[in-house]
């Protein structure tokens, strides 16, 4: 599977965090 490794479901909120606080950035501006 692809979140069998651990740590892996922290990598992707990070990652889905930082999407979202660019995305709201530049939809903000």
């Amino acid at each position: 599977h692809l979140f069998e490794e651990p740590g892996a479901l922290e990598l992707v909120s990070r990652l889905a965090l930082r999407w979202c606080t660019t995305y709201l950035k530049g939809s903000s501006t």
